[in-house]
């Protein structure tokens, strides 16, 4: 059943925000996922998968927690109660010749959860049948193996379910498994081989969770064998082991906790308190909850890459335009040298047109046509066409950390600042 504590203000106004539904609450905001989190985890909303990411909904009781700032209750005959259970009062005690009958204890307020946010199940069933080919295949394998040193089959293979238990609690370790699965597929997940290394995971397609499942060991203090007594004897560097260990019953399952959800509970375990087959919907509610972070994470790192291009093409930009701004100018710059050593060729020839001593034919007619050809007549002074720009053009329009020294033909504008 979910938890029914009270919210807080936060809490309170991100459950309205999403009942009255104007302004949703989705992955994309990341701020707000412990908060709807811990709405679904009192019942008041759930989360729908929706374009790679989810979005969050009002249960019936959120949209009742909304409006009257507490949950709705029931009496035992199925009357639901719209307004905040009110404190008994006692009634005057009859005296010892009333007649008037005692009254009947009133039931008690009975809070029932609404179905669509009922606690998840996984029952486990008493015998291993159609199993899941994946589980199939762990049976097999670990049935072939010998026992180690701690009296375990460990099974640790691509593909198939990563044990480490004795053969007594083997299928009990599979029927566990099978129930996990069986309940996983119900919610849309699949159990897949890992990506990386051997074992099998859990996930919804876009993500997975790792899982491993171990029987711890009993220990006992270790009695020397023969060999060991002689070993002992004879070499005085001989250590025995202090303890024997042995299966003790209990089994362990595992989520390898990483990014982004180390912190987090990772192990589940046979207690005093209840066996591992009792908390297995803690085990669902864990996964749907790592499978959430690792969507938000993707679509975090997702807005990061985006941003990253999108900085890195403005940069492009800027620098292809102070690149471009560089070659106009040095176009500008040989134009008006041109013109300049063009006017002063001419200039010379007309100072000596009457004097056929100072230059030869040969002189006169090269600096004509030089000077022709550096600013021909009737010419309009244009721009060039802006040449193509490559990555080795832009290296020194680049910022560049503090401390680099410029190269020596680094562009004006980068030692501008610009």
């Amino acid at each position: 059943m979910p938890l029914q504590r009270p919210v807080n203000d936060r809490q309170l106004g991100v459950l309205r925000r999403i009942v009255v539904g104007r302004q949703p609450v989705t992955s994309a905001e990341p701020a707000l996922a412990t908060t709807v989190y811990a709405l679904r985890a009192r019942g008041l909303v759930q989360t729908e998968r929706r374009d790679s990411g989810w979005v969050a909904v009002p249960t019936e009781h959120g949209a009742f927690y909304a409006q009257h700032e507490h949950y709705p209750v029931t009496r035992t005959n199925g009357q639901r109660l719209d307004r905040a259970p009110q404190k008994a009062v006692a009634p005057p005690a009859a005296g010892p010749h009333s007649t008037r009958r005692a009254p009947r204890p009133a039931a008690e307020n009975v809070p029932v959860a609404a179905p669509e946010v009922a606690a998840a199940t996984a029952p486990v069933a008493t015998h291993l049948r159609a199993a899941h080919p994946m589980i199939v295949a762990t049976r097999v394998a670990a049935e072939k193996l010998r026992p180690d040193e701690t009296g375990r089959l460990r099974v640790r293979a691509e593909g198939m379910v990563e044990l480490r238990v004795s053969r007594a609690a083997l299928l009990r370790a599979l029927r566990l498994m099978q129930g996990l699965v069986t309940a996983a597929e119900r919610r849309g997940w699949s159990l897949a081989p890992a990506t990386y290394g051997p074992g099998v995971t859990l996930g919804d397609g876009q993500h997975a969770v790792d899982i491993t499942v171990t029987e711890e060991t009993d220990r006992t203090p270790h009695v020397l064998t023969a060999r060991e007594e002689r070993e002992a004897a004879t070499h005085s560097w001989f250590t025995p082991p202090r303890y024997d260990h042995h299966p003790s019953g209990r089994l362990r399952l595992d989520l390898p906790g990483a990014y982004p959800t180390a912190g987090r509970r990772r192990t589940w375990r046979d207690t005093s308190r209840g066996s591992l087959e009792e908390q297995l919907p803690a085990v669902l509610a864990e996964l749907a909850v790592r499978l959430d972070l690792a969507e938000e994470a993707r679509q975090r790192r997702l807005a990061d890459e985006a941003l990253r291009k999108e900085r890195a093409a403005a940069a492009r930009a800027r620098a292809t335009e102070a690149f471009l701004l560089d070659f106009r100018r040095a176009a500008l710059r040989r134009q008006v040298q041109d013109w300049e050593l063009a006017g002063q060729l001419r200039a010379a020839l007309t100072h000596l047109a009457d004097d056929e001593a100072a230059a030869s034919p040969e002189w006169r007619a090269t600096a004509a046509a030089y000077a022709d050809a550096l600013d021909p007549p009737g010419r309009r002074l244009e721009l060039p066409d802006d040449p193509p720009v490559t990555d080795s053009d832009l290296a020194a329009y680049f910022p560049r950390p503090s401390g680099w020294v410029l190269p020596p033909r680094a562009s004006v504008a980068y030692r501008d600042g610009r």
